[in-house]
């Protein structure tokens, strides 16, 4: 599966690495999180809601993002 640019792009932009991201979503490893964002996971709608929250993504952003590869 190829990975999620588009939300890689999000994060960079924001000057935020993995280990943020974790922090933000509550996960205990950069592992778990790397995993999600290279598509071998899937996000769970709380996880999908947090990014969204943070980043505020509009409901066609998050569509884009999460759920077309």
């Amino acid at each position: 599966m190829k990975p999620n640019l588009k939300l890689r792009s999000l994060r960079v932009g924001k000057g935020m690495r993995q280990k943020d991201m974790c922090s933000l979503l509550g996960l205990k490893g950069e592992a778990s999180y790397s995993q999600k964002e290279n598509n071998k996971r899937p996000f769970s709608q709380q996880e999908i809601k947090k990014i969204a929250d943070f980043f505020d993504l509009s409901g066609d952003d998050i569509k884009d993002i999460f759920f077309t590869l």
